[in-house]
């Protein structure tokens, strides 16, 4: 047990000191209190195609309306608390919940008040239920979305964090084919627009070159790939970030789910990777999130941080 506290702790201080980021607070913001449950957006669906049309309803359970002064992506009045997706049947009776913001690290979520946000259904995995998307700011070059699907059982999540060139708060992605879709995004390494493909495989969104296909690793980076029950670890691990899953791993293996969350743009699980230690300074993750999407600078390094790792432990 100690040994792989260890592990962890010195897996985990690397990490933390090669993607150093900066934890200054922005300028406040005067809040307007808020008391009853505000709808910010809400469309008509029939989901299970009975003929009937559903309501589907992002709704702030808490928190409040505050006033941006300052220049930035928040400037002038935005929502900010916790929020829900509720989707009601004919007569209003709430069918499915799904806390919003657990999907996105349990933070609280900001949604500026003067931006369009409708609620844009599509079926991505060809399973002929509505899919639709929801996004946070992320930088002046986009935002990032989480992929959700109406179902039978309730409102799942089919993909996490997809950092896409956007500026809405709901958006449709490009189909390209039965069960893929195009993602665009500004490459801050290639410093251009780049696009690439998600296809549906199983019970999961895969970034391929072609549907139907994996994404193929770059030669000679067979040392960077997982083993089955690693790759397994690391699926449970990304879902629930729940440190015991990391006991027992090399320092290598916490720096491989390191550079496969880097690659997959999973930065909920990377700043779950950071070490918990009351002699080191840690940012909340929002803190962390934010700061990143106001510097470009950080966004990079954080772009980048995958690869250094692998040069410096090659």
């Amino acid at each position: 047990m100690r040994k792989a506290l260890i592990v962890k702790s010195i897996a985990a201080f690397l990490l933390l000191t090669a993607c150093e980021v900066k934890t200054d607070a922005g300028p406040a913001a005067s809040e307007i209190a808020v008391d009853t449950i505000t709808v910010l957006a809400k469309s008509d669906i029939d989901y299970d195609r009975n003929g009937s049309m559903e309501k589907l309803e992002v709704r702030m359970l808490s928190g409040g309306l505050k006033e941006e002064q300052e220049p930035g992506p928040y400037t002038g009045p935005y929502w900010e608390g916790t929020f829900q997706l509720m989707l009601s049947g004919v007569d209003g009776t709430p069918l499915h919940r799904l806390d919003l913001n657990s999907t996105f690290g349990s933070e609280a979520l900001i949604f500026a008040k003067n931006r369009a946000f409708n609620i844009a259904f599509a079926d991505y995995n060809n399973d002929g239920y509505p899919d639709f998307t929801i996004g946070q700011y992320f930088s002046s070059n986009g935002f990032t979305y989480n992929i959700y699907s109406l179902q039978p059982e309730g409102i799942i999540v089919l993909h996490r964090d997809l950092y896409t060139a956007a500026g809405e708060y709901s958006i449709l992605y490009e189909k390209a084919g039965t069960a893929s879709f195009k993602n665009r995004y500004y490459d801050m390494d290639k410093g251009k627009m780049t696009e690439t493909l998600f296809t549906w495989q199983g019970d999961k969104f895969v970034r391929t070159e072609c549907e139907g296909c994996g994404m193929p690793r770059p030669a000679g980076d067979e040392q960077w790939l997982l083993s089955k029950e690693t790759e397994e670890r690391y699926g449970r691990f990304a879902e629930n970030k729940e440190e015991e899953l990391l006991r027992g791993l090399s320092p290598l293996d916490v720096f491989k789910f390191y550079v496969k969350a880097s690659e997959e743009g999973d930065y909920e699980t990377q700043y779950a990777l950071f070490i918990k230690d009351p002699s080191h300074e840690l940012p909340s993750y929002k803190t962390y999130i934010n700061e990143i999407s106001r510097d470009q600078e950080a966004l990079e390094r954080s772009n980048r941080c995958g690869r250094s790792l692998k040069q410096a432990t090659g």
